[in-house]
């Protein structure tokens, strides 16, 4: 016989690996959906990282040209006696703002020359021949100038330069130098997505303005890029028409990185920001491996919930069946207890009904299998009586045959006995002389054919002796 499977095994086999086959697709689809709004959301945070931190380089670059306005002010709306009065006053300017530690300058081109740090250039120092000059000239408003290196600090410095109206000069151009060290400064301690970095870049100068590295700062594209990966994969892409404020992807030595370009109001600059998309993918990584181990509890917890149904609800079933064995196997004694409200139910209690039936039925067969017992057993009875009845026959119909057949035994002893006296009388006509001898056995003849008819007589009864007579 082919071996047979519970249906709660059936089930389980069928739908337990559909449910891991459903899982499996949520979360597979989970995960996906899940990547793409990890990446939109890293990206999102990158772009208001960015955003706060080009705020905030804006707000520190704002608060050193605030600060260089009211010299310019001062210096073109008070009437000073002199110039020494004038350098008086932008001595006090040091200090003024951190950024821009040595205070303000400003020069003509008739050769005018005041420095609040009292340095007192060369006689071959032409003003109009600087670039803080040139830069000066080209803007009503303060401004930043080109980066360079200061000859006397080596550091990389860049001017804050803007035409400035003083009584008795002529074109001139008032200068505040701020030292990108402070900027690079300012720039480290910009966060980016916790663990990135930013830096400043000018693209019409092609200068490194400010980095979390000093050593760059001051530095062409080019170079920097020969020394840092990252520079080099952005050096163009971060230029093209249309990625500025956009989030770009940069594949370098030291891995791949997320990386968005924000202008800087007020400057020609560009703020850069990183992140290694690895920290991303990480905390990305880190998000999926919690899905997958709630999917897979989840999972767990479902298939237990599954289980635990199927069973519930193939007990009635379970039920049915030992009862529908013991029916077979002719035991009605088994029960049913209809519960819910089921197919399941309409089995059971229509089950009920035809084991209900059956016992009725079987009743009914007991009493008339009784019935039948008793009557059986008076019919034996009748039979014995009969069959007595019929034996005491045989022994009659024996005796009466017995007594028949005496009967015709002496009916022709009676016969030859005529004969005999048939016989005599004929002799006697024939022989007179012995009549009387013959008579006298004639007579004795007759006596003994009387004794044997009383013979007959008494072992007869009086119908077979009128049967016999009958019969004669």
């Amino acid at each position: 016989m082919k071996k047979r499977t519970s249906i709660t095994r059936q089930l389980m086999l069928r739908i337990i690996p559909l449910v891991v086959a459903l899982m499996v697709i949520v979360v597979g689809a989970t995960m996906l959906l899940t990547n793409v709004a990890v990446r939109k959301m890293a990206e999102a945070e990158l772009k208001k990282d960015a955003n706060g931190n080009e705020k905030v380089l804006t707000r520190f670059i704002s608060d050193a040209l605030s600060n260089l306005e009211p010299v310019k002010d001062t210096l073109e709306t008070v009437d000073f006696a002199d110039d020494d009065a004038r350098l008086a006053y932008m001595e006090t300017t040091v200090r003024l703002n951190e950024s821009i530690p040595n205070g303000v300058y400003m020069g003509d081109d008739r050769g005018h020359y005041l420095d609040s740090s009292l340095w007192e250039p060369g006689a071959d120092y032409v003003v109009t021949e600087r670039d803080w000059y040139h830069e000066g000239m080209g803007h009503e408003d303060f401004a930043l100038g080109v980066p360079y290196q200061d000859a006397d600090t080596g550091e990389m410095i860049v001017s804050i330069s803007s035409k400035a109206n003083i009584k008795g000069w002529g074109n001139t151009v008032l200068v505040g130098d701020m030292f990108l060290n402070q900027i690079s400064e300012f720039i480290s301690d910009l966060t980016v997505m916790d663990s990135g970095y930013s830096f400043v870049f000018d693209p019409e100068n092609d200068i490194i303005v400010a980095h979390k590295d000093s050593q760059y700062n001051g530095m062409t594209l080019s170079a920097a890029a020969e020394q840092e990966s990252i520079i080099s994969h952005l050096q163009k892409q971060i230029t093209e028409e249309g990625n500025l404020d956009k989030v770009l992807t940069a594949s370098t030595d030291k891995g791949t990185y997320m990386v968005v370009a924000e202008s800087v109001e007020n400057t020609s600059w560009y703020l850069v920001s990183c992140v290694s998309e690895d920290i991303v993918l990480n905390k990305l990584y880190d998000l999926l491996s919690k899905i997958s181990l709630i999917a897979i509890v989840l999972t767990a917890v479902l298939m237990f919930i599954i289980a635990f149904s199927i069973r519930q609800k193939t007990k009635p079933i379970k039920e049915l069946t030992g009862v529908i064995e013991g029916i077979t196997s002719g035991n009605f004694t088994v029960d049913v207890t209809p519960v819910g409200n089921d197919e399941i139910t309409t089995m059971s209690e229509k089950l009920k009904v035809f084991i209900d039936s059956m016992r009725g039925t079987i009743c009914q067969l007991r009493d008339i299998s009784t019935h039948l017992g008793g009557q059986s057993a008076n019919s034996a009875e009748v039979s014995k009586v009969l069959s007595e009845a019929a034996a005491v026959q045989s022994d009659s119909m024996g005796q009466m045959k017995t007594t028949v057949d005496d009967l015709a035994n002496s009916i022709q002893s009676i016969a030859e006995n005529a004969t005999s006296l048939a016989e005599a009388v004929s002799v006697v006509y024939e022989n007179g002389t012995e009549a009387e001898e013959r008579v006298t056995e004639t007579v004795a003849a007759a006596e003994r054919g009387k004794s044997d008819i009383e013979k007959v007589a008494a072992n007869m009864s009086d119908g077979t002796l009128r049967e016999v007579q009958t019969a004669l």
